[in-house]
């Protein structure tokens, strides 16, 4: 044994002599692979040596190395994705580098990164469907617990809201495919109606004046991108809660593509127990077509959402319907490229018959429409879109019995229209050094012109049940408003590298406004008897401020471990005007009003790590909340620890996370309370992966709140906290997904 491996020394030092006397000379050049511009500051590498170089302005490179020819290289930049080839031969290789989609692999979940995407630099979490499946997740808000900037929390009726940064649910919009889901009467959208398994990418923008986006994401974006038919495959899921039988899913999907041609659909069904009695059934359909053409694509989808809750097994008590509709064509135009044109609609009615003394039914239609085009040549990028969204929103409740004095029942009708234009700008000027630590200095800007028109009428209807008459409506309410709003965002970003290094730093100043919904109008209304005396609510508007830092680190191979590290930072400060707050009463509904200036400051740092190849991957995050007053920001934890750690072999994912969330202040029964929330939990996912001929298989065995701990303080210990049992109770699930 000995013999044999001082033969194999001595070989290698031969090999080695050999190899030093002479010098192969590597030439090459790296563009954008979508624009064809040259990319600077680009690392070249040839794998398993130091030998490398660094691409100039025009992206050229030339690399001396001691190794025989061909070589293989690795090309990696910040903003692009690491590309991997073998090189050989005196030609001088054209190497072309696709745009980092920020996958998530390095970290785990999500690669947390500032990317130079459409808007002004921010900080972008992009998870996949592969990092859904590894953590086991059944919901949207499974997804997103894990990041330390978000916080999620949810109803006794299986309801989840997002927040990111300290902002209210509000403040966070969200787009299915381009169509906005917040809904006109709250503005908040129910992440409880997205169906994961359609899902192909979630992207999580932090920080507000996103103009892009249009008017009031005050504090963040969530993009959600569903699946389109590009194959032929058909896939079958099923899921058992084995603490709670009543905790079932199925999911099915299949599509087909014949050349440029592909169509495909997708099904899923969910049962749940959230308040231990009354079943909470979900029904997901979505069908869509698209055309691969040689200039760009077009896609066609429509989305149906059914939830309907059963009552002890027995009637329907309350049903919830939505339907999405979009068409979109991304490609060229007459030889002029990156043309994005989109057409969506979005129909939601609910209907509640829970209580014998009213029934509500409430109806929302919402139609929007972009047309966006980018420009980009060697001093930068412009993007102009102009966009619309028109929206309808009408509430019908009926009284049984006149709930004031008791002699009649009535109706009540609410209604609210609005219709938003846009048009926004989005400027980037570029200025390269030649040096690649200092390699790029963006200037970027973005503005957003707003023309919002609104109109609220309320009307009250007494129905005489003796003469089966209807007396004639009495107009409660009719106001008309329209603002002009201009809302911007600046920034100017750096990037650069060394040899093994990337880095990035960025900051931007922006503003942003939005009306008041159509629920503060009705709280705002049902406050004042005499609404033409009392003060108006106010649009609100906030300016925000942030600085992000990014750190990637490649150190040198040591024996097989291969690692890669990721820091980033943020710091961020938010200052709003008008802001909408609730006063809460024992007896009566919350009363909306303007608070002058109040204010969140923040800051967050995440870091991961990828090991062995990324076989092992780790996540851990922190982050903290100064708010001026905590009473104003509810559900808003002062402080959030996040982790992940990832175990990840070819037929086997284990995935561990976790998180603690600090005190913060809770709304109960219809008020403000004094319980202070700690929160924490810890989640095991253990994934088995084989292959059977064409069938790609896989089960899951899921615990949820494995270690779990909720903890109480304040005057008002002691009162219900249900809305979050479901959630927080130890839960076990099995599920077996089958793919052909």
């Amino acid at each position: 044994m000995n013999l044999n491996r001082n033969m194999l020394l001595i070989l290698a030092v031969l090999c080695g002599a050999a190899t030093a006397i002479a010098s192969n000379v590597i030439h090459g050049r790296v563009i954008d692979a979508v624009t064809g511009a040259p990319v600077l500051a680009a690392n070249i590498v040839v794998v398993g040596t130091d030998e490398g170089a660094a691409s100039d302005a025009a992206g050229n490179f030339t690399i001396n190395t001691k190794l025989a020819l061909p070589v293989e290289i690795l090309i990696s930049h910040i903003a692009y994705e690491d590309f991997v080839t073998t090189i050989g031969g005196d030609s001088t290789w054209v190497i072309e580098l696709a745009p980092a989609s920020i996958e998530g692999e390095k970290i785990i979940v999500t690669g947390s990164r500032f990317q130079p995407g459409p808007d002004v630099s921010a900080v972008v979490e992009t998870i996949t469907l592969e990092a859904v499946e590894n953590l086991g997740a059944r919901n949207l808000g499974d997804v997103l617990r894990p990041m330390a900037s978000v916080t999620i929390n949810a109803t006794n009726s299986g309801k989840q809201y997002a927040s990111i940064r300290g902002g209210n649910p509000n403040e966070v919009a969200v787009f299915l495919d381009g169509i906005r889901l917040n809904d006109v009467n709250t503005g908040v959208a129910d992440l409880s109606a997205i169906d994961l398994t359609d899902m192909e990418k979630i992207e999580v923008v932090k920080g507000g004046s996103s103009t892009l986006s249009g008017n009031g994401a005050f504090s963040g974006v969530i993009n959600l991108t569903s699946q389109l038919p590009d194959s032929n495959h058909a896939t079958i899921l099923g899921g058992y809660g084995t603490t709670d039988p009543a905790d079932r899913d199925l999911a099915y999907s299949a599509s087909l593509r014949k050349g440029i041609f592909a169509v495909g659909g997708n099904y899923l069904g969910k049962a749940r127990q959230y308040d231990g009695s009354s079943i909470y059934t979900s029904i997901f359909n979505s069908r869509a077509g698209a055309m691969y053409l040689a200039n760009g694509n077009l896609s066609v989808k429509q989305y149906d959402l059914e939830k309907y809750i059963n009552l002890n097994n027995d009637r329907v008590v309350q049903s919830d319907r939505t339907r999405l509709n979009n068409i979109r064509y991304q490609g060229s135009i007459l030889s002029s490229n990156e043309w994005d044109l989109f057409a969506g609609r979005r129909h939601w009615s609910w209907n509640d018959n829970y209580f014998s003394s009213i029934t509500r039914d409430y109806t929302e239609n919402s139609y929007s429409g972009k047309i966006g085009h980018k420009l980009s040549n060697h001093l930068g990028s412009a993007i102009i879109q102009y966009d619309r969204e028109s929206q309808s929103f009408s509430v019908i409740n009926s009284y049984a019995s006149n709930i004031v004095n008791g002699t009649a029942p009535y109706l009540e009708n609410n209604r609210l229209n609005r219709d938003t234009q846009g048009f926004v700008t989005v400027l980037r000027a570029d200025s390269e050094s030649g040096s690649p630590f200092l390699a790029l200095l963006r200037w970027e800007a973005s503005i957003r012109l707003s023309q919002i028109t609104t109109t609220h009428k309320s009307m009250l209807t007494l129905i005489d049940t003796l003469a089966n008459l209807r007396q004639p409506d009495e107009l409660l309410l009719d106001r008309t408003e329209r603002s002009f709003d201009v809302n911007q965002k600046y920034g100017v970003r750096l990037e650069g590298s060394s040899h093994r290094m990337d880095y990035s730093l960025f900051f931007n100043q922006g503003h942003n406004t939005r009306p008041p919904s159509l629920n503060d109008y009705s709280l705002w209304a049902n406050s004042h008897p005499d609404i033409d005396e009392a003060t108006p609510l106010r649009s609100e508007s906030v300016a925000t401020t942030e600085i992000g830092t990014e750190l990637m680190v490649r150190p040198a191979k040591y024996s097989n471990i291969d690692l890669e590290l990721s820091l980033n930072s943020g710091i961020y400060y938010n200052v709003y005007d008008n802001k909408i707050a609730f006063e809460y009463f024992p007896e009566r509904p919350p009363e909306p009003y303007n608070i002058l200036n109040t204010r969140i400051r923040g800051f967050e740092i995440n870091g991961g790590c990828s090991i062995l190849g990324r076989k092992i991957l780790g996540r851990i995050g922190y982050r903290n909340l100064s708010l001026n007053d905590p009473r104003v920001y509810t559900n808003k934890p002062a402080y959030r620890y996040s982790g992940q750690l990832e175990l990840r072999y070819p037929w086997l994912v284990i995935q561990l996370d976790g998180y603690n969330d600090g005190p913060q202040f809770v709304v109960l029964n219809g008020r403000r309370s004094t319980i202070k929330l700690i929160r924490q939990s810890v989640n095991l996912n253990v994934m088995y992966r084989w292959n059977i001929k064409h069938f790609s298989m896989s089960l899951s065995y899921s615990i949820k709140n494995l270690l779990n701990f909720v903890g109480q303080s304040g005057d008002d210990v002691g009162l219900s906290v249900d809305p979050y049992a479901y959630f927080e109770q130890q839960r076990q699930i099995i599920t077996l997904r089958i793919k052909l």
